[in-house]
């Protein structure tokens, strides 16, 4: 949902803040789970011999 696709009607706008609150531990463990898979890919980066700083800029400029 997007915020121009928040609902008009208060029983709507209800429904829609529940549905987000049902969603936040989801969401949570996936910033967690998005958090470990950038710490891994800079620490390979390290690994193969980037400098902290190069390192970075690589991770910073992958999507995932």
């Amino acid at each position: 949902m997007n915020i121009v696709d928040l609902p008009q009607k208060k029983d709507d706008l209800k429904a829609a803040l529940e549905s987000i609150k049902r969603e936040l531990p989801a969401f949570i463990e996936m910033q967690s789970l998005i958090a470990q898979m950038r710490k891994a890919s800079y620490d390979a980066h390290i690994k193969q011999g980037f400098t902290p700083e190069q390192a970075l800029v690589l991770c910073a400029n992958t999507r995932l």
